[in-house]
């Protein structure tokens, strides 16, 4: 309380190599304790981007100097751990589902599931399964996918296509905002799951064409292929795999993305964009509609599969009577007709 950071210096170090850092401010603010605050040229130039997602937990040394405290200098120095909240700890204990693998049809079949630490209750649902296996090259229009767009031009274009009578169209000369083409079916990936397609990037230099992968609904997407600073003269195979993603539920774009200030954007110019043609999803397995149980105490449910058919059943803790911890694990289940 009431420090002096007027005349302190910041020091950052990464595994014994120098972070230069930018004081922003440290004067007394006339209210609050007093702070200091610095930016850290981690990422790029003005240290203003977001933070790079670590591959592991990554740790940050900090370093303050000549901070005055009741008139004396202080110097305070201490750890800081860059984690990614995606990937769980060493101490992650999910509720795991156990019980019959073939399930009865229109009968309650039993199923169990470990205890959360310091969880309240858990819900579960129940997820039917059916096989996917999907080609597109835009023949029939937006069926499969949604686009979002900005620029009034037509995703289906007719002029410049791998084969067939046309190809899907990502566009971002004449105006900026999102430019997507999302797939409408959620799929749950396999160890062998992969997506193909004919990408061709015209006039698109500054530009970063995506593939994108979503493994929570939608709310925060990974890219798995992408390229930039390309003007291509012909369509070329692009094949990407999706085992990494093996046992997961996923929404699947394509994003055309514009990183810069607005220069060096061409506009008028035709053909113009990103085309993509002859879209093939192979090896997954399309998600059917979830059903939500009622908040139970645990550590158990009873499953009536109503359909003949695989089904994912999976739980998930709650804390405190309000807050939702993630879904466990899925259990693949296969509804059969009673003897």
């Amino acid at each position: 309380s009431n420090a002096d950071f007027s005349g302190a210096t910041v020091t950052m170090t990464h595994a014994g190599t120098n972070i230069p850092v930018t004081i922003q401010s440290a004067t007394d603010n006339g209210y609050g304790d007093n702070t200091i605050v610095w930016l850290a040229n981690v990422n790029d130039p003005d240290a203003t981007s977001s933070w790079s997602k670590p591959a592991g937990d990554d740790v940050y040394s900090v370093g303050i100097a000549n901070a005055i405290v009741n008139g004396g200098a202080e110097a305070y120095n201490y750890n800081v751990t860059i984690f990614d909240p995606s990937v769980p700890g060493a101490d992650y204990k999910p509720a795991v589902v156990t019980g019959p693998s073939q399930p009865v049809l229109n009968q309650p079949n039993s199923y169990a599931f470990t205890a959360v630490s310091n969880a309240t209750a858990y819900q579960w649902k129940s997820t039917p399964l059916s096989s996917f296996a999907l080609t597109d090259g835009a023949e029939s229009g937006l069926v499969n996918f949604t686009a979002t767009t900005a620029g009034g031009y037509n995703v289906i274009d007719t002029q410049v296509k791998a084969s067939g009578n046309a190809a899907f169209r990502l566009n971002m000369g004449d105006a900026f905002g999102q430019q997507s083409l999302t797939l409408n079916s959620t799929l749950l990936a396999g160890p062998s799951s992969q997506i193909s397609f004919q990408s061709q990037l015209i006039y698109a230099d500054n530009l970063v064409a995506a593939l994108e992968v979503s493994a929570d609904g939608g709310t925060t997407w990974t890219s798995a292929y992408s390229t930039n600073g390309l003007s291509e003269s012909a369509f070329h195979l692009i094949s990407v795999s999706l085992a990494s993603y093996a046992g997961q539920t996923v929404r699947v774009r394509f994003n055309l993305i514009y990183p810069y200030d607005g220069s060096g954007i061409y506009a008028g110019f035709s053909p113009l964009g990103w085309y993509i043609d002859d879209i093939v999803f192979a090896n997954f397995e399309q998600v059917g509609t979830e059903v939500l149980s009622p908040v139970i105490p645990g550590p158990g449910f009873s499953f009536t599969p109503t359909l003949l058919g695989d089904y994912n059943l999976s739980v998930r803790p709650q804390f405190y009577g309000a807050y939702f911890g993630d879904w466990g694990p899925s259990s693949r289940v296969t509804a059969v007709t009673g003897n």
